[in-house]
């Protein structure tokens, strides 16, 4: 808790809140559930600190199906899920004879990774985490001036504090990350393709060739990890140039309506939150490995409902594209930008630039979140010289921290341009496109009539696609039920299984539970993710204050809860499957509430989009009644 004023000014209450804070004790459970039937657990020490280490090292077993050795069809179908999930250890004396302590552990945030991550990088994956918190934690807070939390921006008082600071702006919440190292031994891997190899069909031989000999020639020196490609294989199994995949299509009328008068602020916001709930699914296991990497078109991937990364950021690249030229944003313009990140290994982004100052916003489009380099020139004037002294990024101490780690190429809708400068950081990058010292461009004026009738190059996507219409609320209303049915059920016989308790459900918070998810929906697809000072944002957007939303979120409860003890958080994801839902629950370990006489609220909640995409609030909640011998509480400063 943070305290500005004389302390002697606080009422008896805000004294009693103070002295009852203290900081988490976090510990981090690793959970592997093989192919969505069983599981194995470990869990690490507490640590403590500002900057908590654990050093530990956690194995786990991996075997074949048939206890022998790996297929390659097993590996490529493989379901299993690496689930890392960080706690807050609660040690509560109680009992008023013999003393007792309890030991409960307080869910402040996850993050899963697909082992088939973990198989596409071999040997291992070393990498710094984003964990994801829920937008609600009770009794929790972020601690923001903390060393490590570079923000001037003072945090408000109090309240009831008589102190002229009170009014100041209040600085943003920090991510939480964690860095950790994966690694299988002995080594499997993925067999993997031949990108240089090619199949004629749509494109002409010789361009075909040209390209692989021009990869080729990039990878020969200090570029060969760089992810550079040219062309990919349509589901026909022709080699088809990527650019033929960059064009403006429409977004859902839902998600941005291009017939309406005014314009529409969040309409890039929305349309990289409709994108990111669209399923994640690999090629190989959606087509069962009978083609190389494929690339599907818009229409078919919304078809499919599910596709891999690259799919996912043509898709939203496209909608980019066609929500600035319709808002008349003629110096925007978006590209697919292929590089390695992390868990994906080889992965897909979308680059938004202004083409006038070379500011750039890049997209993850499987989170829907922003991270802006706005890379500026600063120069001194001296004797009418004009001197360069460096280069601002325009990025904040506090930014997240961007997974794409390194850019191979950039693909637009005319051209493919290499990277082939020093550095290939997306922070250390000059996306200047126009200098060819920086980004060799594939096609030349010389070359590009050979390839190309006119130099033009025709897509091959429809620029009208084609939607169904989202589900009626009594239709999406049935799913929520069948969710909330399953999850219950789990619930209950998991509880039983662990704690052989009981499960009392309290009804009564369904109405409070159903507003505040529906409020959540609405936030989630106006906010903007990452990328709040970048330049390219659109003006007149009004910034959400969070720690307003949390405090109505946390009295609402209170107010419901008859003075007992409350304990929850709303959670989103997108549906893919019921069982994995209830992975998403089981992770919060809500369940595990020893208490025989704890009441919970569960309610789901789901908003309907066009082509049958689903976004799914579930809020849980345990209430229990105050057993505790001291001043310490489930709650504290992370």
């Amino acid at each position: 808790m943070t305290v500005q004023g004389d302390i002697r000014n606080l009422s008896e209450d805000q004294l009693r809140q103070l002295y009852r804070t203290h900081r988490v004790e976090p510990v981090i459970e690793v959970r592997i559930v093989y192919n969505e039937e069983y599981s194995e657990v470990k869990i690490t020490n507490v640590a403590e600190g500002d900057f908590p280490e654990w050093n530990e090292i956690l194995e786990f077993p991996f075997s074949a199906l048939n206890k022998r050795r790996f297929t390659r069809l097993e590996l490529i179908n493989t379901k299993s899920m690496i689930y890392i999930t960080l706690y807050d250890r609660e040690q509560t004396a109680v009992g008023t004879g013999r003393v007792e302590i309890e030991q409960n552990f307080r869910y402040l945030g996850s993050f899963s990774i697909p082992l088939i991550s973990l198989l596409n990088n071999p040997p291992k994956i070393d990498a710094i985490f984003k964990v994801e918190r829920p937008l609600a934690l009770f009794n929790y807070q972020v601690e923001t001036n903390s060393f490590f939390f570079l923000n001037q921006a003072e945090t408000p008082a109090l309240p009831g504090l008589n102190d002229s600071r009170q009014h100041l702006q209040r600085p943003d919440i920090p991510n939480t990350y964690l860095s950790m190292s994966i690694s299988l031994d002995p080594v499997l891997e993925l067999p993997q393709e031949n990108e240089l190899e090619y199949y004629i069909g749509l494109e002409k031989q010789n361009m075909l060739a040209a390209a692989s000999e021009w990869v080729k020639t990039l990878r020969k020196g200090k570029f060969e990890k760089r992810n550079i490609k040219v062309y990919g294989e349509n589901v026909n199994g022709q080699s088809v140039m990527l650019s033929r995949y960059i064009q403006a299509q429409n977004p859902p009328s839902d998600v941005y309506d291009p017939s309406k008068k005014e314009q529409d602020i969040y309409g890039i916001e929305k349309a990289a939150r409709y994108v990111s709930l669209i399923p994640m699914i690999e090629d190989n296991q959606s087509f069962n490995n009978a083609l190389p990497d494929l690339w599907c078109t818009s229409q078919e991937f919304l078809d499919l409902g599910a596709g891999d990364v690259e799919e996912h950021s043509i898709l939203l690249c496209n909608y980019f594209n066609f929500i600035d030229q319709h808002e008349g944003r003629g110096d925007y313009e978006s590209y697919v930008v292929l590089g390695i990140g992390y868990p994906e290994g080889r992965t897909a982004y979308v680059l938004r630039r202004n083409k006038t100052t070379n500011h750039v916003e890049l997209w993850n489009p499987m989170k829907g979140e922003a991270y802006y380099y706005g890379r500026e020139e600063q120069k001194n004037t001296i004797l009418c010289l004009n001197i360069s002294t460096g280069v601002t990024l325009g990025r904040r101490m506090n930014d997240a921290i961007c997974q794409l780690k390194s850019i191979g190429c950039i693909i637009g809708k005319d051209n493919i341009w290499a990277n082939v400068q020093d550095y290939d950081d997306p922070a250390l990058i000059n996306f200047d496109l126009d200098q060819e010292k920086l980004w060799k461009p594939f096609l030349t004026k010389s070359n590009r009539t050979k390839y190309f009738t006119n130099g033009s190059i025709q897509s091959e996507q429809s620029p009208l696609l084609h939607y169904m219409k989202p589900m009626d609320k009594e239709r999406a209303d049935v799913i929520a039920m069948k969710i909330q049915n399953y999850i219950t059920e789990q619930f209950e016989a998991q509880r039983i299984a662990d704690n052989r308790m009981r499960t009392k459900w309290n009804n009564q918070m369904e109405s409070v539970l159903n507003s505040i998810l529906a409020k959540c929906e609405l936030r989630r697809k106006k906010s903007r993710q990452g990328a709040v000072n970048s330049k390219l944002r659109v003006e007149g957007q009004v910034e959400d204050d969070i720690q307003q939303t949390i405090s109505d979120i946390q009295t609402k409860i209170n107010t419901n809860a008859k003075g007992m003890k409350s304990w929850g958080f709303p959670i989103n994801a997108t549906f893919v499957s019921l069982p994995m839902l209830w992975e998403e629950v089981k992770n919060t370990k809500i369940h595990l509430v020893y208490d025989d006489d704890a009441e919970f609220s569960l309610y789901v909640y789901v908003e309907p989009y066009s082509h049958n995409v689903l976004s799914v609030w579930f809020y849980l909640l345990a209430l229990t009644k105050d057993k505790r011998r001291n001043l310490a509480v489930a709650g504290g400063e992370y």
